[in-house]
């Protein structure tokens, strides 16, 4: 006659034990590994993000695209406005944080840290699907129930492995002849919450990474109908062919124009203007004035916007909200404009916008050859000369070109699905006290992720007293 299978034999079969050998000390590789590849590291380096980031939200940053003399133009402001500190704010970098050599390093670490984690997560997630983790300490408050199984041990124990095997693929197990400890683990889709982040992180590096090496940014660019302006770094243009509408509904037509070809389309308030990675946004419209002049034989006369501006036959002068007064200038008549930009002037009878236009030249600039106001449109006379000024629109756009922006939505995709996979979804463990008494009393613990925390405990005790399918959800 065969001998009776030891106590538990049957549960044991279906656990895979943790190895308890000596393992070797680690060398130096691998310490470093560790360090860099560890918690404290991603501590450290989301510190230091979140300070950098900081910074530059605190101190005004270099716009992008500034050529020598409108860097050093715009540094020169920016350091006045902390006098004291401004000099050595400058020398530092705050100014350009985010454009320094500093950035570029400090998202190289990230990326390598991720590259690690990532390493490190790859291979948790392959054991954990093979084996249950070390056992987690029960927490106070968790569900727990107490179960009595009548009879003798023996079939007590080989109910608890039926129900348990079944729930459960990765156990971990404790004996003694007084009863058992069993720590149960199920792992569901959570298990990739962490490496499909890494992933995810790794791919907002690679979208930045190609934004900086290939993208560029133009911002608030002013511009009339008839106006373009150059991408920096580019060959393309982007002129601005006409404006409709006002206000919250006024639509800019742009062109965008390249040696190989050329787009045109519409940029509104809420509606860019794409054409691959290019993209054009319009952030504001407001007045302008367009003028144009010629002599007494119909011949264009060459107009200057300000000092040291090209001239040309017609130019236009756009009011910002920040500017109510211009000037322009018919240099070969050696006559200047002074032109101001009123909402309103109602006691001239003008309750709307007017522009108010005045004429100076000669050797006397303190009386004006003529004063003018024009609502709409006007043709005004000096000497020989005819001027006619037309009330438009000016459009204020910012463009850029993202190449990166592919892997930045990838990243941005992955990076949310990680989340809400690692707090929401399948992760399940159990804790079961068994203590011998005339059958056994089975003390149960539960905890789950939200998406699989209804009804696990209730499900685990109606599986060990017998009262529910083994293979219940």
């Amino acid at each position: 006659m065969s001998n009776p299978p030891p106590e538990n034999q049957k549960l044991e079969v279906h656990l895979i034990a943790k190895a308890t050998e000596r393992t070797p000390r680690p060398d130096l590789f691998d310490t470093l590994w560790r360090a860099a590849g560890g918690t404290t590291a991603t501590i450290l380096l989301a510190v230091t993000l979140a300070l950098t980031l900081t910074v530059a939200a605190i101190f005004p940053q270099q716009p992008p695209g500034l050529d020598g003399a409108a860097e050093e133009r715009w540094l020169s402001a920016a350091a006045a406005g902390y006098p004291g500190l401004g000099p050595a704010l400058r020398n530092l970098g705050i100014f350009n944080l985010l454009a320094s050599p500093w950035r570029r390093i400090l998202l190289a670490l990230i990326a390598f840290h991720l590259l690690l984690r990532l390493a490190n997560q790859a291979r948790a997630t392959w054991l954990a699907r093979r084996q249950a983790q070390d056992p987690a300490p029960v927490h106070a408050g968790l569900p727990s129930r107490e179960i009595p199984l009548p009879g003798p041990l023996n079939p007590a124990m080989e109910r608890l492995a039926d129900a348990l095997v079944r729930r459960y693929p990765a156990l971990a197990l404790e004996s003694s002849p007084e009863g058992a400890l069993v720590y149960a683990e199920r792992r569901g889709p959570e298990i990739a919450g962490p490496l499909v982040s890494y992933l995810g992180g790794l791919c907002l590096l690679l979208g930045l990474l190609i934004n900086g090496a290939a993208g560029w940014v133009l911002n608030d660019v002013t511009l009339a109908p008839g106006g373009s302006a150059r991408a920096p770094r580019t060959s393309l243009d982007i002129s601005l062919k006409a404006i409709a509408g006002n206000g919250a509904d006024a639509v800019s037509s742009v062109v965008a124009s390249v040696p190989g070809g050329t787009r045109s389309g519409t940029a509104g308030y809420t509606r860019p203007f794409i054409w691959g990675t290019l993209w054009i946004v319009q952030r504001a419209t407001g007045p302008a004035l367009a003028v144009t002049a010629r002599d007494a034989s119909g011949k264009a006369i060459l107009l200057q916007r300000a000092a040291g501006q090209e001239t040309g036959e017609v130019i236009s002068l756009p009011f910002t909200s920040s500017e109510t007064e211009q000037a322009f200038a018919a240099p070969q008549r050696d006559i200047i404009f002074r032109v101001v930009n009123y909402p309103a002037l109602p006691e001239q009878g003008y309750s709307g916008p007017v522009f108010l236009i005045e004429a100076y030249g000669g050797s006397d600039l303190s009386k004006p050859l003529l004063s003018r106001t024009v609502e709409n449109e006007a043709t005004i006379f000096v000497g020989d000369a005819t001027f006619v000024l037309r009330r438009e629109q000016h459009a204020v756009l910012s463009a850029a070109s993202v190449p990166g922006l592919a892997p930045l939505a990838l990243g941005g995709l992955l990076l949310l699905a990680g989340i809400v996979l690692s707090l929401w979804w399948g992760h399940a463990r159990a804790w079961i006290d068994v203590t011998a008494t005339d059958g056994a009393l089975v003390a149960v613990a539960t905890a789950a992720s939200p998406a699989g925390d209804r009804g696990e405990l209730q499900r685990l005790v109606g599986l060990i007293a017998g009262t529910e399918a083994a293979d219940a959800p």
